[in-house]
């Protein structure tokens, strides 16, 4: 993840910070959707997002 800099200072404990992330697709193109939605959440989850309710995405068909 690019932003992972980005997300690691934003959820700095002592910030108060709550942050939540909003993807705007699952990728699904190759038909590997499902699979980037778990990854997105684990990797939001390491990164100190607080709760898999925080990673949101959308998907408009």
């Amino acid at each position: 993840m690019f932003f992972a800099p980005t997300i690691l200072s934003l959820t700095r404990p002592e910030l108060g910070n709550h942050v939540k992330i909003l993807c705007l697709s699952s990728g699904d193109a190759d038909g590997l959707g499902e699979t980037r939605k778990k990854e997105l959440v684990k990797s939001g989850l390491q990164l100190g997002i607080g709760n898999k309710d925080d990673i949101h995405v959308v998907e408009d068909k």
